[in-house]
């Protein structure tokens, strides 16, 4: 019985098994791009916005 495979089909196989491995590596990437390229300002924290409202009504 013969178990070899055709060579064209085993190309194909590691060819999809690159991709199946590489798609995960390209989306953590992606996703370490896109969050350390933020747009604008960050969003406040508890103590600036407390710290916002005081002066606000301190001026009022």
């Amino acid at each position: 019985m013969k178990t070899d495979k055709n060579p064209k089909i085993m190309l194909i196989d590691t060819l999809l098994m690159l991709a199946v491995l590489t798609l995960p590596l390209l989306a953590g990437a992606f996703m370490v791009w896109f969050m350390s390229t933020g747009r604008g300002n960050p969003a406040p924290t508890q103590d600036e916005i407390e710290t916002y409202k005081k002066n606000q009504s301190n001026n009022a």
